[in-house]
């Protein structure tokens, strides 16, 4: 019963870190277009490059102005000689990369924004320390030392996963997320690589019997329901008054 309650739970785990994912890319879609264009027009020659290149483009007739669409398009009908040419000029070359390193440091601005915004703030700010696919998944972040959950803690654990899971894990294409997903089915607090290192373990925000994955989760669903039943007392007590 174990097994089978620690897979359901890594899966929910799964779930719910997908979930932020998608919220973490849709974020920085935004951000991109509301923070990251505007700040790197105003702080680069991005505009002028970029005109400047179009500018070579229609020079060598790399792009022509379609008259039903409105726009310049890629020209069909160019040589391989004359786009070789384009593709080969110095000058082209030398705007390239200098467009591709704004365009990255545009990219590497918005998505620090929106990583802190999604895996630091809002669970620091969220009551009981929801992500909010963890919201979804009916699942909270508690400490593993057996005490209160405090803010550096969600920091700490916020910055691993975006520097561990994220970033390392895209550069491992995926080993270390599976590393982390291993962790977290046959552990005994079901923690992942970024729980270890901020002292945390994800449980569920309630749970009935059939859902304890260990004993420490027993222990800790029983302080709950004590501290549930002191708050509803004092709830009645002053709604008799």
């Amino acid at each position: 019963m174990k097994n089978k309650n620690s897979i359901l739970f890594a899966f929910k785990r799964v779930i719910a870190a997908l979930m932020d994912v998608s919220i973490f890319l849709i974020a920085t879609m935004f951000i991109v277009l509301l923070v990251g264009e505007p700040i790197v027009e105003h702080t680069t020659d991005i505009v002028k490059i970029r005109e400047e290149y179009s500018s070579l483009a229609e020079e060598y007739k790399v792009r022509i102005w379609n008259e039903e669409m409105g726009m310049y398009v890629d020209n069909p009908d160019i040589s391989e000689e004359v786009l070789k040419a384009f593709n080969e000029n110095p000058r082209v070359k030398e705007l390239e990369e200098m467009n591709t390193e704004i365009v990255m440091n545009e990219v590497l601005i918005s998505l620090t924004i929106s990583s802190a915004l999604i895996y630091v703030l809002i669970p620091i700010l969220m009551k009981s320390n929801y992500s909010l696919g963890k919201k979804a998944m009916n699942l909270k972040v508690v400490s593993s030392k057996k005490c209160e959950l405090q803010k550096h803690q969600l920091a700490i654990r916020g910055v691993s996963f975006i520097v561990i899971e994220l970033f390392f894990g895209l550069i491992s294409y995926g080993i270390i997320p599976l590393i982390s997903l291993a962790m977290i089915m046959f552990t005994k607090n079901n923690q992942s690589i970024h729980d270890y290192l901020s002292k945390t373990k994800v449980v569920r925000a309630t749970a009935g019997k059939e859902d304890i994955v260990s004993e420490e989760d027993d222990e800790y669903y029983k302080m709950i329901a004590k501290e549930n039943a002191r708050d509803l007392t004092i709830g009645g007590r002053n709604n008799d008054k």
